[in-house]
């Protein structure tokens, strides 16, 4: 799974979760956020293209902005899940605790 697709599964939940408890300036945000996604399915994905290049560096530059965007309404990539997880270990091994 891309990174938009993962984004986008995310701001799916994330919209129900927002209209249920009917926020609207995050319903609002989320929408936002879905629209930038949807025109991104419309460009090439990074991986398609060739290493080095313009093209190439301007795609991942996208991807990295909808993550930002996304991050700032609560996503946590997957690297961020991982490091959360090990740094939750590691308090938990130092305190003598697991968790």
């Amino acid at each position: 799974m891309s990174a938009t697709e993962e984004i986008r599964v995310w701001a799916t939940g994330a919209y129900t979760e927002a209209n249920k408890r009917k926020d609207g300036e995050r319903l609002r945000k989320l929408r936002q956020l879905m629209d930038h996604l949807q025109v991104s399915t419309r460009l090439p994905d990074p991986a398609g293209l060739t290493v080095g290049s313009t093209e190439r560096f301007l795609a991942e530059r996208r991807i990295q902005k909808l993550t930002q965007e996304a991050a700032g309404l609560g996503y946590e990539t997957p690297g961020q899940d991982l490091r959360k997880e090990a740094g939750m270990h590691l308090a938990g091994q130092a305190l003598g605790i697991s968790l």
